[in-house]
């Protein structure tokens, strides 16, 4: 007996090492260890071929399920989701992603979540009951029916479609994804004048993600948070194409891009799902000034809530025309626009009380700067 539990226990240490062994494609030299005080943001795609990787472990149609890793990682009874992600991201980042990461990351998510739950009870009515709220918009909400149909119901362009079919084999097949997988992956659309690798460029096609994590770890899947940074990537890449260099710091390219990313993430995932990304975690995340913190907030609100339905229109599908809608508003200033006089150094207080004087139905910028 003890024979065969030595043998067994030797087996999985075999496997173990292989599959460590399967995510690095050339050795390298000395790697630093990890900040343990940080809770850094990683690639949005990584986090997700990880998750939908640990689904398919245990989807006996996905070749993954039949590979002696997965096996191995199945007899590990009880492994969660969370344990999963955080050995295998020790493997790709070692030098970033250290042991309990994801647990701190979750928790402070949920913190976060905890003080930031009044706000689910606001009377403006941004957060009526959700039965009503898609049966006037008609954007009753969609469950994952597999991927055919997720490029479907998300109208995938021929682009996003190769990269959504490519990160999904990596997931799927019977090896492990390693880092140089990622790279060799480029996104080209000549729609937008997209041009992009995954992972090297300075502005990755899917942005990294911090806080989010925290999604995939309460359970949310892999299919919807693949729906977020899709999202996410095309308010991106969007607006960069309506207002080169001019969608941040408070421009009228980054109200742009805020109402039309909320836009996207309430009709691919809900309302409140979107505030809770776009509200709490992306706030959080990105540190900014009062001055930029209140314009994104107002634009938000704009976006998924107040003006949705007229962005929208009759159309659940055509997300291009969704952004040309927006491109409209933004550019008619004069019906639709409170510039504010302000700038990065003043208080919060200040920005607040201008603010509430604003039109709720009027984008919010302060820079006029040209880039």
């Amino acid at each position: 007996m003890v024979r065969r539990w030595l043998l067994f226990a030797f087996v999985l240490l075999l496997v173990g090492c292989q599959l460590r062994r399967s995510v690095v494609c050339s050795s390298g030299g000395y790697v630093a260890q990890p900040d343990t005080t940080r809770l850094v943001s990683l690639p949005a795609s990584v986090l997700y071929v990880l998750a939908r990787e640990y689904e398919s472990v245990y989807d006996s149609t996905r070749p993954k399920y039949y590979a002696p890793e997965s096996e191995a990682v199945r007899l590990r009874q009880g492994m969660s989701m969370e344990k999963y992600m955080e050995e295998r991201l020790m493997e790709l980042f070692p030098h970033l992603v250290y042991e309990g990461m994801l647990r701190k990351m979750h928790r402070a998510a949920l913190s976060m979540l905890s003080e930031h739950r009044n706000q689910l009870q606001v009377s403006s009515g941004e957060f009526s009951d959700v039965r009503v709220s898609e049966s006037l918009s008609g954007d009753a909400f969609y469950p994952y029916q597999g991927d055919e149909r997720e490029a479907v119901f998300m109208s995938m362009s021929v682009a996003e479609k190769g990269v959504y079919d490519k990160l999904n084999a990596l997931a799927d097949s019977a090896g492990f994804a390693r880092m140089c997988d990622f790279e060799r992956i480029v996104v080209e659309d000549s729609t937008w004048c997209l041009d992009a690798s995954m992972l090297t460029d300075s502005v990755p096609y899917f942005l990294e993600e911090n806080l989010g994590v925290s999604l995939l770890l309460s359970g949310i899947g892999s299919a919807m948070f693949y729906r977020v940074i899709q999202s996410k990537a095309r308010a991106e890449y969007v607006a960069e194409c309506f207002y080169p260099g001019g969608a941040k710091d408070g421009m009228r390219g980054d109200a742009f891009k805020h109402i039309y990313v909320n836009m996207l993430l309430r009709r691919y995932t809900s309302e409140r799902l979107a505030w809770l990304i776009m509200d709490v975690y992306w706030e959080a995340v990105g540190n900014n000034a009062p001055c930029d913190m209140v314009m994104d907030l107002h634009n938000n609100q704009i976006g998924r809530s107040r003006l949705y339905s007229e962005f929208r229109g009759d159309d659940r599908y055509d997300w291009k025309s969704w952004a040309g809608n927006v491109l409209r508003f933004i550019e008619d200033t004069t019906s639709n626009s409170a510039y504010q006089s302000w700038n990065k150094e003043l208080p919060l207080h200040f920005i607040r009380a201008a603010e509430e004087h604003a039109n709720p139905l009027h984008y919010l910028y302060w820079n006029k700067s040209q880039p």
